[in-house]
């Protein structure tokens, strides 16, 4: 649930295994302001092999921001100590006004 003055963006991240094992892969943002946040499932099981389409949301304080779009990168890394991480750019957007 997001708190009043939050804004909230939809995505939708495409995550493949391409080993043949299964995995588990934990899902974070870097670059936006202190105390945004992923809602939703941050850590996800695939198959080998296995493509998923994960829709995430991502919401964060409006105030906290000085122009209406800004860039950051979903972190996509596996738990199992493998090291094995993957970054994928986007942008949060803010309704203008809201900046």
């Amino acid at each position: 649930m997001i708190s009043a003055g939050e804004i909230e963006n939809i995505y939708t991240l495409q995550i493949l295994n391409m080993d043949e094992e299964m995995h588990s892969y934990a899902i974070r943002i870097d670059g936006l302001p202190e105390g945004a946040r992923v809602l939703g499932d941050t850590e996800v099981t695939l198959n080998g092999g296995e493509v998923r389409s994960l829709p995430l949301r991502v919401a964060a304080d409006g105030e906290k921001f000085d122009r209406p779009s800004t860039a950051f990168q979903f972190i996509i890394e596996a738990d199992d100590g493998s090291g094995d991480s993957s970054l994928t750019d986007s942008r949060f957007l803010v309704p203008l006004g809201q900046q």
